[in-house]
């Protein structure tokens, strides 16, 4: 019966936000299928085929420079509405979409948006006693952590890089009930990271440090603070950005210990993330047939980054013919762990450090999780840095580390903003050389066709 109620309350969501003018038509059909109780809510929160699978990614993974494909299987791919986006992302083309998308990261996003803004709206017709205190706060705070994440993730693909001198451009619509017949217009962008920022703040107040329920979508304080570091960064705010690293990272954790994993194995760590002590908040990327391990081919800058005795090269990669495939994801199968993790966490607090003139710490910070990552015997601590040397160190292990994760786009967005540290994309296909320089506009995809009919929206400037 709990599977046939989210089911049913799903579908409505889903049916909803990918149709057109038929979604005003949503209030009747709802009726059968209202939640009622603090556990239907809940339920709603930690479905699993809502919240953790096909994360908001896609086009954010596509367009990141750790992998590459060779000609042949470039030119293999088709043009049909599935596999056309995809081919134009790849070489970042002012237009990506050859007509309306069935399913983007953009309807994805706003059907999560709407469950949780069901569950914030239903919320105060329960009364909370001492009784059920406890889980209507971790509900209504999970509520708002789903709802910030989503509009994170939006904002890195839909929206300018955060500066003072883009903060007053388009944000995203904010979305803040859950009446799918308003139409709304586009937000600021500040006006979308200060309310991402808002309901972080309050979830951050409500929630328990830790999971304590199985659901891997249960918000926690290490989840929140890991959203707000990223948030923060994104803004160039690394002084509220360590403070909230610092925050995760004083609740009790444990990293993984890589020299307990096989590399003998078609998955090198757990199935679905059971019993990873790094995850801190489950989400997953649908392997696309242009990311799939038939296609893509581990960049080759990147898999010379590993030194000798590092576990990761091993655990993360594998050959496929003349290819070399990853297979280290945190979900343990053909899907990519895109959520939050804790060995991010300690890269995320080491830069802040670093950044900070806290040099010592960012360094013994690093030196934990590297002592996690390599063979004993070739272990080595790192000695006294330079701040320089400390970044570069940096940026190279957030390579190592959270390869396939969705961040590296993130990343790029960020660092375009300093001259010290932005990077300029290549692709080469049949001798044409495809860029994607600092600054690009092509760092904010285009909205899908569909959402810009329906909603009315002004379309991004690429």
């Amino acid at each position: 019966m709990r599977e046939l109620f989210i089911g049913m309350y799903t579908a409505v969501i889903i049916v909803v936000v990918s149709c057109n003018s038929s979604f005003l038509d949503v209030k009747p059909n709802m009726q059968t299928v209202v939640p009622e109780t603090l556990e239907d809510y809940g339920m709603l929160l930690y479905d699993y085929n809502m919240f953790a699978t096909s994360s908001i990614t896609t086009l954010s993974m596509i367009g990141s420079d750790e992998y590459v494909i060779s000609d042949v299987l470039y030119n293999g791919l088709s043009l049909s509405v599935t596999d056309a986006f995809q081919k134009y992302a790849y070489t970042w083309e002012k237009d990506i979409y050859s007509g309306d998308e069935a399913s983007t990261d953009w309807s994805k996003a706003y059907a999560r948006i709407l469950q949780a803004n069901v569950v914030l709206d239903g919320l105060p017709k329960i009364q909370m006693d001492n009784g059920n205190q406890a889980s209507y706060k971790s509900i209504k705070g999970t509520a708002l952590f789903h709802r910030a994440y989503n509009y994170y993730m939006l904002a890195q693909q839909y929206c300018a890089v955060y500066s003072e001198d883009s903060k007053h451009g388009l944000g995203l619509p904010l979305r803040k009930i859950a009446d799918p017949t308003l139409l709304i217009g586009r937000s600021t962008l500040d006006e979308t990271y200060r309310f991402i920022e808002k309901d972080l703040m309050e979830a951050l107040y409500l929630v328990d440090p830790k999971r304590t329920n199985l659901s891997p979508l249960q918000a926690s304080q290490m989840a929140v603070n890991a959203l707000l570091v990223r948030l923060y960064m994104q803004m160039g705010d690394y002084v509220r950005a360590e403070k909230h690293a610092k925050a995760c990272l004083v609740i009790p954790h444990q990293l993984l210990d890589y020299s307990t994993f096989s590399a003998n194995q078609s998955y090198s760590f757990n199935a679905n993330g059971i019993g990873n002590d790094e995850i801190i908040y489950m989400n997953s990327s649908a392997s696309f047939r242009i990311l799939g391990t038939t296609v893509m081919d581990v960049s080759p800058s990147f898999l010379s980054l590993y030194e000798k005795g590092d576990l990761r090269k091993d655990l993360y990669y594998t050959k496929s013919g003349t290819r070399t495939i990853f297979k280290g994801s945190y979900v343990g199968n053909s899907f990519y762990f895109t959520g939050l993790a804790l060995d991010e966490v300690y890269l995320n607090y080491a830069e802040c450090l670093c950044r900070n003139g806290v040099l010592d710490k960012a360094v013994d910070y690093l030196n934990t999780l590297r002592q996690k990552r390599f063979s004993s015997q070739y272990y080595v601590p790192l000695g006294a840095l330079s701040k320089e040397q400390c970044m570069d160190l940096i940026f190279t292990e957030r390579k190592r580390s959270l390869f396939f994760r969705g961040t590296r786009w993130q990343d790029l967005r960020r660092l375009s903003k300093e001259n010290e540290y932005k990077e300029t994309l290549k692709r080469s296909i049949s001798g044409k050389e495809f860029l994607l320089e600092p600054g690009s506009k092509r760092y904010v995809w285009p909205i899908p066709p569909k959402a810009i009919s329906v909603g009315g929206y002004q379309q991004n400037d690429r």
